[in-house]
């Protein structure tokens, strides 16, 4: 193996268990989800939507392409492994807009989302249990539920948000 392909490896696998955390045996999920909350948690409130939506940017369609290089070359018999916990990442981080950088809100989002996640409930469970045919598709449907859990956790905690200053007053 020349030195470019470890690299490589090293890279894809730091980047697919964030860091090593997907890698931990017990809950390999809220593990990742913790990191990423960690990763994020003390950017200075003016920047945090900046930084967040950045991120956001970067790592969905960065990890896309790992995963999806992932799963070609490991065929693996199960759709999504659990030590790939980048999808936790940016589903949390989706969520995470939504809590402006305030902590009460932030720490309601990790919660909000890992329980979504876990329990996958309604569609977020219905797109867990699609089959890609495709590796480009595979990848995408291991991110799609975490996605949706953060899409999901961002719209109940907006309506938090809007219910707490609708009945401030």
């Amino acid at each position: 193996m020349s030195k470019d392909s470890k690299i490589k490896n090293y890279f894809e696998l730091g980047l697919l268990t964030l860091g090593g955390s997907g890698l931990i045996p017990f809950a390999p999920g809220t593990w990742g989800s913790i990191l990423a909350f960690i990763m994020v948690a003390f950017i200075y409130p003016p920047y945090f939507l900046w930084v967040l939506f950045g991120l956001i940017m970067v790592f969905m369609p960065l990890s896309v392409f790992v995963i999806k290089n992932h799963l070609e070359t490991a065929k693996l018999p199960i759709k999504d492994p659990q030590y790939i916990v980048v999808d936790e990442a940016i589903g949390l981080w989706i969520a995470l807009l939504a809590s402006h950088g305030r902590w009460p809100w932030m720490l309601s989002a990790l919660i909000l989302f890992r329980v979504l996640d876990i329990y996958k409930p309604g569609l977020i469970g219905t797109i867990d249990s699609l089959k890609g045919m495709t590796p480009l598709m595979r990848a995408w449907l291991v991110m799609a539920d975490d996605i949706l859990a953060g899409i999901i956790t961002a719209g109940i905690l907006t309506l938090g948000w809007t219910l707490k200053i609708i009945f401030s007053y």
